[in-house]
């Protein structure tokens, strides 16, 4: 039998978003996780057979991340659940999902990313603390004590695939860029950059460069809309001007509502992919982003080159970012059209994903083909 690992599900959140089409590919597969709540989506429910004992401790969803010493007893638990006749295992992950192989099996990964709190972003998630730190630290040891011989990676984008590299040191097996869901994006019926605002959002976190976005906006003195909830919201609802508005948590409707109405999608963060971006330009808009990560990647061909900022300090990107919107607004680029746009992101949609997914798959002769369905 085919078992997905997937590291937990709380959420319905990108890696989820993967996790739904990966299940909907095979028959019968079983699905197996660290941590589980149901009703997240139908599928999930419909193929969960188990998750780790940990799942087990009551309201577990409010503190799982602080568990993180344990991760290693929950693995080793998922293991003995699945060992029992599965004959391919694949997994979706970027934290501990990865390691849940058997003697005689590997663990074919789509890899979201190494594990990022024990990796590039540990000084945000200690906060300082010497103890997180040396947890972190031991985290990162087990993170990459993983059997070389039983663990193939194929990544969600050539970023990815670096960050691999320097983490573990191994060469993914592939590049395969994430399912974007684009039936659902309706094409503008204005043409990019007619609107009343422009839009940032997503998670309001400290890694994704929002002070940087409000800090342009503040100077400029441009309608701002800002979506989504995370730890970082009250303290940039403080920074902000009055131009700039906070919307909170919007359904994907309303997120695609506000695509329609925007004069274009302002995100400064590093990505490992980039699924925003991908769903902006889908809706015939433009996006002002980084020259570097998934967002990079996304983008790429000339028609987008006046539409990137070079990574640089803080204060460069600020001073890029206001000189960009400056020159939109003085008409000084050339605008694609929203057909040009909307077709660049069809290369990520979820046909392709399936059929590069599927491909991969037969070339290596993996066990998981016996379970494909017919097409």
């Amino acid at each position: 039998m085919l078992s997905i690992v997937h590291d937990w599900i709380f959420k319905f959140r990108g890696g989820e978003r993967v996790l739904k089409v990966l299940l909907s590919l095979f028959k019968s597969p079983r699905l197996f996780t660290a941590f589980y709540k149901p009703g997240v989506s139908d599928i999930f429910d419909s193929y969960f057979t188990a998750a780790s004992f940990l799942n087990k401790l009551p309201s577990v969803e409010k503190y799982y991340r602080t568990l993180l010493p344990l991760y290693p007893l929950a693995v080793a638990d998922l293991k003995r659940k699945i060992s029992k006749d599965t004959t391919a295992i694949l997994s979706i992950s970027h934290c501990l999902a990865k390691n849940v192989y058997l003697n005689d099996l590997d663990n074919l990964c789509y890899c979201l990313s190494p594990f990022r709190a024990s990796w590039d972003l540990k000084e945000v998630y200690s906060g300082g603390s010497f103890l997180k730190e040396w947890i972190l630290n031991w985290f990162q040891k087990y993170d990459s004590a993983f059997d070389r011989n039983k663990v193939k990676f194929i990544a969600i984008s050539n970023f990815i695939a670096d960050r691999i590299r320097n983490c573990y040191g191994v060469d993914p097996v592939s590049v395969i860029y994430p399912p974007c869901d684009l039936e659902r994006i309706k094409l503008r019926k204005s043409n990019p950059f007619t609107g009343d605002f422009y839009l940032t959002g997503g998670a309001l976190v400290e890694n994704k460069n929002f002070d940087l976005v409000i800090e342009a906006f503040n100077s400029l003195g441009l309608p701002l809309i800002v979506f989504g909830e995370g730890p970082l919201k009250r303290h940039l609802m403080k920074k902000a001007k009055d131009n700039i508005k906070f919307v909170g948590y919007v359904s994907d409707s309303e997120l695609v509502n506000l695509f329609h109405n925007s004069k274009a999608f302002v995100f400064l963060s590093i990505e490992d992919f980039g699924l925003t971006t991908v769903e902006y330009l889908a809706s015939g808009g433009i996006v002002i982003g980084l020259n570097y990560g998934g967002t990079a990647e996304i983008m790429s061909g000339s028609m987008f080159r006046d539409f990137l900022i070079p990574l640089d300090s803080n204060s460069n990107l600020v001073f890029n970012l206001i000189d960009k919107v400056l020159s939109l607004e003085n008409g000084n680029l050339i605008i694609p059209s929203k057909f040009e746009l909307s077709q660049h992101a069809q290369k990520f949609s979820t046909y392709e994903f399936i059929s590069k997914f599927k491909s991969f798959l037969y070339s290596i002769n993996h066990p998981s083909i016996e379970y494909l369905k017919p097409e």
